[in-house]
């Protein structure tokens, strides 16, 4: 007997389907596996693979004994949850605070958002993460698994990048004289008038970078200098004139905290306090 034509590509590409969800489903399996050995502090690994083997399951043909194995597993996962959510809010504010305290810092508020020096940590237990933010929730600075541990380091290598830069009042002052003059040679203003503080960050933005980048402009050579980086500089500039001009910030009202590309959160200390401003001046002073 013999057997001639090709094999019907359609079959392949559905036999490789099949193969391909099987797969992701041995490789979700086993995270999941690894993730239940501690599982109130792998709460967002739980979710995400629950997740996927919800998706992967109905695709799948499988043995009907295996399908009732996995499904019966996600129920069992599914109901467990709620009581790791309940264990880990338990412990992580105790333990956060303590790792927190090592370094100088101390913890306060009340789930979902712990507050620490400038910081706002917004704990989503459903997702299993915490998210920082710089201010009352203003800049998005990163996220961490919820772990307190992790939540701790994350905090402090945003803490270093946003206050470890190497700062001289003078130079600062400089820079910004000349960004709020780009500002207002733009927008026709006079001397001596408010500018748009965000308006003033963009051409800030532009000249806090170095010589390598301004003799090749790329993405890669360009310095990040965002919303939280002006806003702590604002904080601790301690130095408000130079060259007979002083600096001057407009409190903003509240016709402009509507949207984020009118304002900017700065502080007024290291416990979480400061206001929002809308403009920035600088007027000749005798």
């Amino acid at each position: 007997m013999t057997v001639s034509g090709a094999i019907p590509q359609e079959l392949i590409k559905e036999i490789s389907t099949i193969r391909g969800n099987i797969t992701e489903l041995l490789s979700s399996l086993r995270k999941l596996n690894k993730y239940l050995i501690d599982p109130a502090n792998n709460l967002k690994g739980i979710s995400t693979e629950i997740s996927k083997l919800e998706r992967i399951l109905p695709k799948l043909r499988i043995d009907r004994e295996i399908s009732s194995e996995v499904s019966g597993l996600i129920e069992r996962v599914r109901s467990s949850y709620q009581e790791w959510v309940e264990e880990l809010e338990g412990k992580l504010g105790g333990e956060l605070e303590e790792l927190l305290r090592e370094k100088g810092f101390s913890l306060k508020g009340h789930y979902p958002e712990l507050r620490t020096s400038f910081y706002t940590i917004e704990l989503d237990f459903e997702k299993g993460e915490a998210n920082i933010w710089f201010g009352p929730k203003q800049e998005w600075m990163g996220k961490a698994r919820l772990n307190p541990r992790e939540i701790a380091n994350k905090l402090f290598k945003i803490h270093e990048a946003v206050t470890g830069r190497k700062f001289d009042d003078d130079s600062f002052l400089s820079k910004l004289i000349d960004a709020y003059r780009g500002t207002i040679l733009r927008r026709g203003l006079k001397e001596g008038e408010n500018a748009p503080i965000i308006e003033v960050l963009a051409e800030m933005a532009f000249l806090m970078q170095d010589r390598k980048f301004l003799t090749d402009p790329r993405r890669e050579n360009y310095r990040s200098y965002g919303r939280a980086f002006f806003s702590y500089d604002l904080y601790r500039l301690k130095t408000r004139s130079k060259d007979g001009m002083e600096l001057n910030l407009t409190v903003a009202s509240r016709r402009y905290t509507r949207k984020r590309s009118d304002f900017l959160w700065i502080p007024t200390d290291e416990n979480g306090n400061g206001s929002y401003f809308s403009h920035i001046r600088f007027r000749r002073v005798m």
